[in-house]
């Protein structure tokens, strides 16, 4: 699970460094484009199955819920955005480092997670600030 959960993440940020408009799809909610929000949902979906089983298999810590994903999305967007043509090293760097502190092993308690609605609002937040088409 935890080699599942790894490359779950990893890819994840890769797409966002490589493609930027692909980055915004990913922090973003677009809620006039239902496919486009019925595929985020089956994503979400998956993406909890993945953290649940690599929780139960005490690989990840217990107190990670889902919506951290959305939060370290939205925290490599910063990282790409200020890397600039090195998008990808430096992603890649931080998806290391954040994958360390999330080990299971190493888990000391961490302040609360903000609720699914208020990463939700986040996000919509950040599709409003930014102008279309990702520019």
């Amino acid at each position: 699970p935890w080699a599942g959960f790894c490359a779950h993440i990893r890819e994840m940020c890769a797409l966002q460094a490589a493609d930027r408009g692909l980055g915004d799809v990913l922090i973003r909610t677009f809620p006039g484009a239902r496919a486009l929000e019925s595929e985020r949902s089956r994503a979400t979906r998956l993406s909890r199955q993945i953290v649940e089983r690599t929780i139960s298999a005490g690989l990840l810590r217990p107190d990670f819920v889902s919506q951290d994903i959305a939060l370290i999305l939205m925290a490599n967007a910063g990282v790409v955005q200020a890397m600039g043509q090195d998008a990808l090293e430096g992603s890649r760097r931080f998806v290391g480092l954040v994958l360390e502190a999330l080990r299971g092993d190493r888990a000391s308690p961490l302040p609360p997670p903000p609720s699914p609605p208020k990463v939700l609002r986040a996000m919509r937040a950040a599709a409003e600030s930014t102008p279309r088409g990702g520019q």
